[in-house]
């Protein structure tokens, strides 16, 4: 599952064995963004293994780490289709960030971080969009 709104150049299949290799029922593509930044992105902790044991959507506090959320998910089907069906249909809670990926992390699932460390820009607002097209429109642009 990929978000709409960054700019990244990733060759998905070191992401995709790494999700196998470790039997994950979530894989989630993150990389560290300055800690001004962190309101913007989900912001995870993780353990040795690079087991996610905290997530916190767009945090307001700067103490909750640096490691941000890329936005790309790769899920175990049979736990993607479980998780979005849980609960009836009216009161389901399918935001990634505020409900799976805490519940998940809370029911013992097997949720890990894959670093990235290529391009990647998130163009969520006018701004970032606006100087990202300038960058890239320069001489050497980083993509």
């Amino acid at each position: 599952i990929l978000s709409g709104d960054h700019i990244y150049k990733m060759d998905y299949r070191p992401m995709i064995d790494y999700h196998l290799e470790r039997g994950a029922d979530l894989t989630v593509g993150v990389m560290p963004v300055p800690l001004e930044e962190t309101h913007r992105f989900g912001i995870m902790s993780v353990d040795e293994e690079q087991r996610i044991v905290q997530f916190h959507e767009k945090p307001k506090d700067r103490d909750k780490g640096n490691l941000a959320s890329m936005g790309i998910y790769v899920f175990n089907a049979n736990t993607l289709e479980r998780r979005l069906s849980e609960g009836r249909p009216e009161k389901a809670r399918n935001d990634f960030g505020k409900d799976i990926i805490p519940a998940m992390i809370n029911a013992g699932d097997r949720v890990f971080a894959y670093r990235f460390e290529g391009y990647w820009v998130d163009v969520g607002t006018i701004d970032s969009y606006w100087i990202t097209s300038l960058e890239l429109l320069g001489a050497n642009p980083a993509l």
